[in-house]
């Protein structure tokens, strides 16, 4: 349980738990010269009380040995409403503390004796920004960057021990590919918007919503989505616009019992040197305007969250959804 609800983590606490009076001092001396509030402890029971009376943005554990009473202080704090970063300094060249360590949780270490540029920008590579418009994008993707570094690198430190053995190898691989996948499989699930339930609904209204002019005909009836159809098919226009001049988009809407396909016209200037699937599958891509699943992206995130496709082929883009 965490120790603590509801609080606010104050940006630039640091919270230090080392059982060497030198070394505990060098930290904490090194850390407030670079301004930064710090708060030296001895031990982890200590580290955990004063947690609790005052949480820190980034805990620093010094680690004199692979003892579980100090490697079960890191998921302790990372299991708080807000855990804070925890960084580890130990001994070198102990590689199998660093494996332990981050495979409990840590998101980072540093072999003593260290440099005092090491620590320091270790340390504040770890503290909150301040909030901008941009804050929250920036801290899924440096959360997502460790999510998936950290297994890499516990893979990379067994790696690099002078002794591994084969059966540790076939044990720790699986394992940590297994982490990313599961972090893969978790980006996949947010990324999606959620449908609400289809109704029967004209799509030729829809697809003139979006704003993009369809050659006169019946009206077609299909199962969608009334919410975010009309959103895939405006972020599909503002795609193709996005790379084009040519703002007289004619698409073309076709249907049969099995599905529903709008058709547009890409102007071949329009994707010129662009790798068109790379934009189809580009999600996380940060653009000069900031955006967000930009352009075809999201328009594909869209669609497919009703079972729909977005694909290219012949120089047409189509929008499909099958009822």
């Amino acid at each position: 349980m965490p120790f603590r609800q509801g609080y606010s983590v104050a940006t630039g606490r640091i919270l230090l738990v080392h059982e060497s009076a030198g070394t505990r001092a060098l930290l904490a001396d090194l850390l407030t010269r670079e301004g930064l509030d710090v708060e030296a402890v001895d031990s982890t029971y200590a580290c955990i009380d004063r947690f609790v009376d005052a949480p820190a943005d980034v805990v620093v554990v010094g680690l004199a040995d692979v003892d579980e009473a100090e490697l079960d202080l890191i998921p302790a704090l990372k299991r708080e409403e807000r855990p804070p970063r925890v960084l580890v300094t130990f001994p070198g060249p102990r590689r199998e503390m660093a494996v332990r360590a981050l495979s409990k949780g840590a998101d980072g270490y540093v072999l003593e004796p260290f440099y005092r540029d090491e620590v320091v920008g270790l340390v504040r590579s770890q503290l909150p920004r301040d909030a901008g418009p941009y804050y929250a994008l920036s801290h899924l993707a440096r959360e997502v960057a460790h999510a998936v570094n950290n297994p890499l690198q516990i893979v990379a430190l067994m790696l690099m021990k002078e002794k591994v053995t084969k059966q540790e190898l076939l044990k720790a691989i699986p394992e940590q590919t297994a982490r990313i996948e599961a972090v893969v499989r978790h980006l996949r699930e947010f990324g999606a918007v959620p449908a609400s339930k289809p109704v029967p609904h004209d799509v030729r209204p829809l697809v003139e919503a979006a704003g993009i002019e369809l050659e006169p005909g019946e009206a077609v009836t299909a199962l969608v989505d009334p919410v975010t159809f009309p959103a895939a098919l405006m972020a599909l226009r503002e795609a193709v616009l996005a790379r084009t001049k040519e703002r007289g988009l004619r698409g073309q809407l076709a249907a049969d019992a099995k599905a529903v396909t709008l058709r547009v016209p890409v102007a071949p200037e329009a994707f010129a040197g662009e790798d068109v699937s790379a934009l189809l599958d580009s999600v996380f891509v940060v653009s000069e305007s900031r955006d967000v699943l930009p352009g075809l992206a999201r328009a594909r995130v869209l669609l497919e969250s009703q079972h729909g496709t977005l694909t290219f082929a012949d120089g047409d883009l189509h929008a499909t959804l099958r009822p």
